[in-house]
Formats: structure tokens, sequence, C-alpha cells
């Protein structure tokens, strides 16, 4: 078998176009060239987009002075949101450093890391009012703090769930297509060439059956419910602010700049541009950007809970045929579903900020213990059973979660996407082997590897 490759491999050196004419070889070698050359364009720029990720700090210390000045406190919603988005800011900025300071080796780079971290966890190292180890020591109690400033939106969230479980078993709806059998005429060629017609036979669309079928004792329940819930439950604002800094800082304006790809010429970024990085710990966040849709939606189970009330008397189970697969529904049943959908968009909405600050919560100690052992690990050659690059790994990978979990509008914070370079490869080498095809197609169309007098 060897012996074989190796005659192939001497033949395919000495005669390279009869392999050509003979093979289609090129679409071997435009699959490599393609998947090769795209796969290594992106993996280089994924590889620079790793290492500076970009950075915007909240400025909470002029957050505090401005409150200060106007005589208020701080809100525990400022405080929670700030402290999230200052401790993975400072993470990502000691990754962006160790990328910055490293040689070529990537355990300096990991090395580097760690001595980074540890300015930012060691107080007798201390430079900023706070550093990471102030915030993740502090996280847990604030993002209790955080609860208690929803604790409103969490009481919906709890009450609107058996709502919206009663509306989902107060009907159900089946719909059943009916086909009919079409007799046609056809024609088709028999093998001496001969056109006959034939008769054939098909299903076609005839129409529809839709049946919906309606629990009344579920409908009532979830009226009531619905209606206890709305008066118990007035209004649904948030008691913090959520003021963002007067003015940024040297320090911030420094991280911001240094961590983005400025344009041409320009070695500064804007002061509205500056704001704007600043206060992304609002912005940005999961809550801001969720509140707009949870006001919307609960402003409208008001006026569904009415025209429910004032409908439900009238709701009966019914079925009809129609010449259409779609079909809205009884108008009781219409009514129903837009409070089941309020109610469940309301619900999810809320949710997923509760989930964010329930993360945080629980995974702020495990990321305070996995900076320490990295620390210990890399710097003071203590033992341990996770590698230094694991624990590097699972530094960011926590982080990143922790930041994306409560600022779904945030910062890009994703680093290296390994998905989009196995994405862009594969591209590379679909783009590779159609072009290596319809090289070998020209190739034999025109006989390019035809030796002279073959012809």
């Amino acid at each position: 078998m060897a012996n074989k490759i190796i005659e192939s491999i001497k033949y395919a050196v000495k005669n390279p176009k009869q392999l050509l004419k003979e093979t289609a070889i090129e679409v071997i070698i435009g699959t490599f060239f393609g998947a090769a050359a795209f796969g290594l364009i992106s993996n280089n720029i994924e590889s620079r987009r790793d290492k500076k990720i970009p950075l915007g700090f909240s400025e909470i210390t002029q957050i505090e002075r401005d409150a200060k000045y106007a005589g208020k406190e701080v809100g525990p919603l400022t405080r929670y949101l700030t402290s999230v988005n200052d401790a993975s800011m400072k993470v990502f900025e000691c990754w962006n450093l160790a990328n910055n300071s490293y040689s070529t080796c990537f355990n300096d780079r990991t090395e580097y890391f760690a001595k980074e971290l540890e300015r930012k966890m060691d107080p007798a190292m201390k430079i900023h009012h706070y550093e990471l180890y102030n915030f993740l020591r502090d996280l847990p109690e604030q993002a209790k703090s955080a609860k208690k400033g929803l604790s409103d939106f969490i009481k919906v969230k709890g009450g609107i769930m058996p709502v919206n479980s009663d509306f989902d078993s107060a009907w159900d709806d089946s719909h059943i297509d009916s086909y009919r059998t079409e007799v046609y005429t056809d024609t088709e060629t028999d093998s001496e060439g001969h056109v006959h017609t034939v008769t054939r036979t098909r299903e076609v669309y005839d129409h529809t059956t839709h049946i919906y079928t309606y629990n009344k004792e579920s409908g009532e329940r979830a009226s009531q419910r619905l209606d206890l819930l709305l008066a118990g439950q007035k209004s649904l604002e948030l008691n913090d602010s959520l003021s963002t800094a007067s003015q940024t800082n040297a320090d911030g304006e420094y991280a911001a700049e240094t961590s983005r790809k400025l344009p041409k010429n320009k070695i500064k970024l804007d002061a509205t541009t500056l704001m704007d990085i600043a206060s992304k710990w609002k912005t940005g966040s999961t809550l801001f950007s969720n509140l707009p849709t949870i006001k919307g939606r609960w402003n409208n189970l008001s006026g569904d809970a009415n025209e429910w009330r004032n409908t439900k008397g009238k709701a009966h189970s019914t079925s009809y045929i129609t010449f259409s697969n779609s079909d809205s529904g009884p108008a009781e049943f219409q009514i129903a579903e837009k409070a089941l959908d309020d109610g469940r968009v309301l619900y999810s909405s809320i949710d997923e900020i509760v989930k964010g600050i329930d993360y945080s919560q629980s995974h702020s100690q495990t990321l305070d213990n996995k900076i320490r052992e990295f620390i210990a690990v890399c710097l003071d050659n203590k033992e341990s059973k996770t590698s230094k690059s694991k624990l590097s790994s699972d530094i960011r990978y926590l982080t990143r979660e922790i930041y994306n979990q409560n600022f779904k509008n945030g910062f890009d914070v994703q680093g290296y996407r390994w998905y989009l370079v196995l994405l862009l490869t594969l591209l590379g080498a679909g783009i590779g082997a159609a072009a290596g095809a319809g090289l070998d197609y020209l190739g034999n169309e025109h006989n390019w590897y035809s030796k002279k007098g073959d012809m």
C-alpha cells in the first residue's frame, strides 16, 4: 500500500499536466487553499480582537460626588450595576494590559495577566478608590439590595405566572386541513420518443376546520387573578433614578480610548462619545433595556383585564370551516390570547433582569476564588489540579457571563470568536472547491493540460 502511494506521488510529480487532465485534483487544491486562506485571515482578525476588549468604566466616584452635592444617596440599583460593570471592566483591563505587555510566549501572557490581576486584588497595591477586590467582595450583598429595589417587579413576576397559566389553559385550538383528489391530464414521452396523454391524480387543499374549545373554569380564574394582581399593584416604577456621572475623568477616558481602534489621525474621543461610554452601565443594562417593554406590557394588561371581564360571558366552544389555513379565532379567543402574550412577555422581561442579578450573586465569589487561585499558581508556584491556561480561560468566561447577563446591550466583550473562524474556514473551503471545479471544467473544455500533438 505504501509503495503504491509513493509511486502515485512520483507519477504526479513527473506528470502534473496528466494528473490535472485525468483527475479533479483542482477541487482538492482549491478546497485546501480556500480553507487555509480564510482560516488564517479570520484567525488573525479574531486574535487581534481578543487582545483589545472595549472598556467603559461607570465613573462611580463621580456619581457619588454628584449625589452628595445634590444631598442624595446612590441608589441600590445604581450601586449594583456600576459594581458589576466596573468589576468586569477591571478584569478585561488586566487582560488587555497582559496582551500589550507579553512577548511571544503564551505562558508569558498568562503570567502577565496574573500580575495585572494581583495589582487589582491586593489592598497593598490599591490605586483607585474602588478596586476589583472591593467589587467582588461587595457584589453578593449589593445583589440582594438590588432585588429589594426591584421588589414590585419581582412581585408582579410571581403574580403573573399563574395568570398566564390560566389563560393558556382557558382555550385550546386545533386546525384540521382537508384535501380533495383532483384529476388532471398530463403528457409523457415513452422510451421510443412517442408523446402520450395520461390521466393523473393529485391531492389539493380544500378547506380547514378550526376548532376552539373553551374552559370556563380557567377563564374565570384568569380574570379574577389578573384583577387581583392589578388592584394590588397600582403602578410599576423604579425607585432608583439610575443617574449617570455629570462628567468623565482622566483614568476612565484613557481606558476607553486605549481599548478601542480610533479613526485615523485621532488619538482622543470626543466628549459626547466618552459620556456615552461612561453611561453604558445604564443604557446597556438589561434592566434599562427591558423597562420600556415591562411598562408597556403592564399597561396593556389593564386593558386586557377590562376586555376579558366584559367578554368572558360570551366565550364558548365553537368550530367552523374556512378556505384558509390561518384563522384569528373568535373575538373572545383573541382577547384571551392577547392577554396571554402580554403576560408572557412581561414575565420573561422581568425574569431576564432577575436572572442576571442572581447569576452575579452566586458567581462573584467563585470568580474571586478563581482569580486568587490563578495568582497563587502563576506567581507563588502553588500546586493546582487546574492548569494556568484553564484558570485564565475560566476567569474570562465567568467575567463575560456576569457582564453579558446584566448588560444585554452593553459592550461587545466576546473576544475571540472560534465559531466565526470555523464558519469562515468552511466558507473558504466551499469557495475554493467551487473555484477548483471551475478550473477543472475549463481545463478539460479547452484542453489546457493536453500535450502538443494531442489535439
